[in-house]
């Protein structure tokens, strides 16, 4: 399970996809200081009316340590945009 982090509870069905259920923490630590992952998901991913879903985890980064990351699913007819950078 490449990019999800060890402390993530999951399966892998028949078909071959993973499920993440929940996590054994719902801290990680970023460049030394513990950050609550339900904060980070709480603020930002609920409050996006286009989504349906969201989950944040820990991902393993080689700076910071973990990082969070969300991964999201969006209500049926959104369309994308591009990223402004």
């Amino acid at each position: 399970m490449a990019g999800i982090a060890p402390a993530t509870i999951g399966r892998r069905d028949a078909n071959g996809y993973f499920w993440v259920h929940d996590r054994k923490k719902n801290l990680i630590i970023s460049g030394g200081r513990k950050t609550s992952i339900r904060r980070k998901s709480s603020g930002c991913c609920w409050s996006i009316p286009m989504w349906l879903n969201a989950g944040v985890i820990g991902r393993f980064d080689p700076k910071w340590d973990e990082v969070p990351v969300a991964y999201v699913i969006r209500r049926a007819g959104v369309r994308s945009r591009k990223r402004r950078t």
